[in-house]
């Protein structure tokens, strides 16, 4: 297991945490987990498309055939709307988005397809 700091870190600049990274995965990757923090947004965020263009740049589209998607702090939206529909929606949309960011990189439709794009965090009220 290997962590970074998220690309726009106050300390790293973006080449330092990509050395990082490259430094790390000179062994073999089994798989990739690129974590987004959710909170209160019902969209993706404009560092968070950033961060995919660069590591899609970095490291070709095939990055995302080993990869999982997490949407961290998911439970912060369930806090926020009223029922698991509108949750659900959110959480959609968001994937979506997501998507259409991997669909401008030109990452194929197979690995887009194929992608997981998964919910986490602490608790579930709905």
């Amino acid at each position: 297991i290997f962590d970074t700091p998220g690309f726009g870190d106050v300390e790293l600049s973006n080449e330092e945490i990509l050395g990082m990274i490259r430094k790390e995965s000179e062994s073999k990757l089994d798989i990739v987990l690129y974590c987004i923090s959710l909170g209160y947004s019902s969209r993706v965020k404009r560092g968070d498309s950033d961060a995919l263009r660069i590591l899609t740049q970095a490291f070709t589209t095939n990055l995302w055939e080993k990869a999982i998607i997490v949407l961290t702090w998911a439970n912060q939206i369930a806090e926020w709307k009223q029922n698991a529909d509108d949750y659900l929606a959110v959480v959609e949309n968001i994937k979506y988005e997501l998507k259409q960011v991997l669909r401008k990189l030109n990452v194929s439709e197979e690995i887009i397809s194929s992608l997981p794009i998964v919910t986490a965090g602490h608790t579930n009220p709905i």
